[in-house]
């Protein structure tokens, strides 16, 4: 082993130190400890998982089984692939234990982790207003002769677009401000999956509305009032502090 990787060998010691069960002293010494190393060597955190792409089976892949449709919605498609993006993951279709397909996270196993419950909390924040909706304008529409399919399509599209544009405007906020580690960082983490699970491809989608203006005016008010406030692993933090990402 070269002298560098003793150096980043001792300091993901500290790391997982800092992060693991220890009392809070132990970790603000370990994570103080890891940070001089860090400075000192002018080591970057890219380097350190580098170092554990290579050596373990730290690239994974985990199902998102909460979800499962016989034949994927565009919309829910773009909302789950612009969610993995901004953890550095991929996305890929995987047959579900039933009828239908699931879709599978692929990447580094911390970022796969917040990924999976970023989306899990985001899809159940949705289906819940949605529900919320079909409860208090429900009697309107089937007064009127409308069956909840359509509105209840139309809204669900609506808001999950209106996440997805907030997501994507995070992503491009954050790409503007990024350090050119933060960049290598990026780039060996899509290195490594693609290394282990090949290329991702993701197609242009064309999303149609049924047209009920109401259910779409809704869907954007609920997308717009979904909190992204979440428990997001800041990838080039020293002790990978918790922030949010909004």
């Amino acid at each position: 082993m070269k002298a560098s990787e003793k150096i980043i060998s001792r300091i993901k010691k500290l790391l997982a130190t800092a992060e693991g069960k220890a009392n809070e002293h132990e970790s603000e010494v370990a994570a103080r400890m890891a940070a001089n190393l860090m400075e000192k060597y002018n080591i970057e955190m890219s380097a350190i998982i580098d170092l554990e792409l290579k050596s373990s089976d730290s690239v994974i892949n985990e199902e998102i089984n909460s979800v499962e449709y016989r034949k994927w919605p565009s919309h829910i498609s773009v909302l789950f692939s612009s969610l993995a993006k901004l953890f550095d993951c991929e996305v890929r279709y995987t047959v579900g234990s039933g009828y239908g397909h699931r879709m599978s996270v692929y990447g580094y196993y911390t970022d796969v982790e917040v990924c999976k419950w970023t989306i899990n909390h985001i899809w159940e924040s949705l289906h819940n207003k949605q529900q919320e909706f079909w409860k208090i304008n429900g009697p309107t529409y089937t007064s009127a002769g409308v069956s909840p399919r359509g509105p209840c399509n139309d809204f669900l599209k609506s808001s999950v677009l209106t996440v997805t544009s907030r997501v994507r405007k995070i992503i491009a906020s954050r790409n503007k401000i990024v350090t050119s580690s933060n960049k290598d960082l990026v780039i060996v983490k899509t290195s490594a999956i693609q290394d282990k699970y090949g290329e991702f491809t993701y197609n242009k989608v064309s999303i149609l509305y049924d047209g009920y203006e109401h259910a779409i005016k809704k869907g954007i008010e609920a997308g717009n009032s979904v909190n992204l406030d979440g428990r997001v692993l800041k990838n080039n933090s020293k002790n990978m502090e918790l922030v949010s990402y909004e």
